[in-house]
């Protein structure tokens, strides 16, 4: 059994292959998506048959926290201005994705008298790999 923290979103930092968390993550949140290819015809005996390994596949990650103003959270703000790719790593019970992926969305919220909150999704864009947990 796993818990939440367990999945933890980390970018690569100025050293290449190095990663670092993404700062003040209270939630975290992943999807693996993939489109499939209906290849059905009337020799499928009236089951519905999908092209195996076909399709389109990526990957949605992201979370919610409290806003630090860390070096780490002012990088995504920089990559989603610039519409940038960045390279992260996803990892969780299952093991660690790992690829090129960009900001779909960061906001930010807060009331007075509160700790202001932001939330983040980023998609993969191009190849990503999975190493299975030992």
């Amino acid at each position: 059994m796993s818990n939440g923290m367990d999945f933890v979103l980390l970018q690569e930092s100025s050293t290449p292959g190095t990663f670092e968390p993404v700062a003040g993550f209270r939630a975290n949140t992943m999807s693996i998506d993939g489109d499939l290819v209906d290849v059905t015809d009337k020799d499928s005996n009236g089951y519905v048959e999908y092209l195996e390994g076909g399709g389109l596949r990526s990957i949605t990650a992201g979370g919610s926290g409290v806003l630090e103003n860390t070096a780490s959270q002012i990088d995504l703000v920089t990559r989603k201005i610039n519409a940038t790719k960045h390279k992260y790593q996803l990892t969780c019970a299952w093991g660690t994705i790992e690829g090129d992926f960009m900001i779909e969305t960061l906001s930010g919220s807060g009331d007075v008298g509160a700790s202001q909150d932001f939330d983040v999704a980023v998609k993969s864009t191009g190849v990503f790999t999975f190493t299975a947990a030992s």
